[in-house]
């Protein structure tokens, strides 16, 4: 059972085979908790073909260090499962590119990882990784 509030912000929607996730604020776990069932909602209500991600997070302030270990348990377990496929990162200032840092070093052995302060570089590069990108579904 959770004490605590959940704090950070977030948006979650389909565009093609690509989920979007935009992020704000700062995350303590609940906040990780919540995010994460709800992309799982998402996930539910597709066919059981893989994925890739967009995590927009340009207005992230960075989180507790237990939200960060539970979002990448989360990443790697889709990783692990065949289903996240390829995962873009945008941001938009140097402190969240350091602290996106330790996302992309446990990621980016395990699958294409990608990051830019240019959301269609992102797009493009998921495209590229052979991902339908397109309108929220």
């Amino acid at each position: 059972m959770s004490y605590f509030a959940a704090h950070g912000y977030y948006r979650v929607s389909w565009h093609g085979d690509v989920i979007k996730v935009v992020v704000g604020d700062l995350f303590n776990r609940e906040g990780v908790e919540q995010l994460v069932a709800e992309i799982d909602q998402l996930v539910g209500q597709r066919d059981d073909a893989g994925w890739g991600m967009l995590l927009d997070a340009r207005q992230w302030q960075g989180g507790t260090p237990d939200a960060f270990e539970l979002w990448l348990i989360n990443l790697e377990g889709r990783i692990r499962a065949g289903k996240l496929l390829a995962y873009a990162a945008l941001y938009a200032e140097s402190i969240q590119v350091f602290l996106g840092g330790m996302i992309r070093d446990r990621l980016s052995p395990l699958l294409p990882y990608f990051s830019s302060p240019d959301e269609s570089a992102c797009w493009q590069w998921l495209g590229a990784q052979g991902l339908a990108v397109g309108e929220a579904d």
